[in-house]
């Protein structure tokens, strides 16, 4: 699971929605929110993958999805047929 000494953090800022009126200061939020997503996805792929990591992902999803059989099928899927070296590209 999770390291009891990681530091929790969320890379992804929070962004409250207002009146649902667009300004420039919204497009600012969107235009920082698509810039923290790219960040983040440039993280992901030079991460060094690791059974260990991909069997607390597929444990975490199974608790989550306890009960749903359509999602735990998925779940089920992707670790039969996922591939290190053929993944976000």
């Amino acid at each position: 699971m999770f390291y009891s000494k990681s530091t929790p953090m969320n890379i992804v800022p929070t962004l409250t929605s207002d009146t649902g009126e667009t300004s420039s200061r919204n497009l600012n939020k969107e235009q920082a929110l698509f810039m923290w997503h790219q960040l983040l996805i440039e993280v992901l792929k030079r991460m060094p993958p690791t059974s260990v990591s991909q069997n607390d992902l597929l444990t975490e999803c199974r608790l989550e999805y306890s009960g749903n059989n359509t999602e735990l099928r998925k779940i089920q899927d992707f670790e039969d047929t996922y591939d290190a070296d053929n993944v976000i590209e």
